[in-house]
């Protein structure tokens, strides 16, 4: 998989091309599950899935935009582990992977993610000294729904990080609460 620049986190990779294409196939499946954590702007509660389909900015080189008539399906399902008066602390996990989906999907809906210059405030992101988005993949699990082959040594594994960051900084969370 990969990330969005100024995104961090795990990301799976493969040191063949075999096995490479296996896991690809299986990317945006129940197979291959990813979670992120982001801080995003403004007070949200409880959860639920964005379905906004999207599509690259017209000129644009990589900006992307949510166009209900033109664009591709985008499912991010989202839970807030932290409100905020500011900001919140979203959990979030893609069913689909589209470039910077869960950064045109927030921006959309009205809480861009503090720090993402492109879709955000750059000048209130200042004033918290944010350069890059507070995006992070924090999570990755295998759940193959049928024979994986020779990937089955993934099978049932969560590769997990210890600590993001932001989600301490500005909101004092500890990733064992999930």
């Amino acid at each position: 998989n990969r990330l969005d620049k100024g995104t961090s986190g795990l990301m799976a990779a493969a040191k063949d091309r075999h096995v490479c294409q296996l896991m690809q196939a299986r990317l945006h499946t129940e197979d291959y599950v990813r979670e992120y954590l982001a801080v995003v702007e403004g007070r949200m509660d409880g959860e639920g899935v964005f379905e906004l389909p999207m599509r690259k900015e017209d000129g644009a080189s990589i900006k992307r935009i949510v166009d209900f008539e033109r664009g591709a399906r985008a499912v991010t399902h989202y839970r807030v582990m932290q409100p905020g008066e500011r900001y919140s602390l979203v959990r979030l996990r893609l069913e689909t992977g589209r470039t910077h989906q869960i950064r045109a999907q927030f921006a959309h809906a009205h809480h861009p993610l503090l720090g993402d210059g492109q879709y955000g405030d750059s000048k209130r992101d200042e004033r918290y000294h944010r350069t890059y988005q507070a995006l992070y993949a924090y999570q990755l699990s295998f759940r193959f729904q049928s024979d994986a082959g020779v990937l089955s040594d993934l099978n049932g594994k969560t590769f997990r990080v210890q600590d993001v960051p932001f989600a301490r900084e500005y909101f004092d969370f500890d990733l064992s609460r999930i």
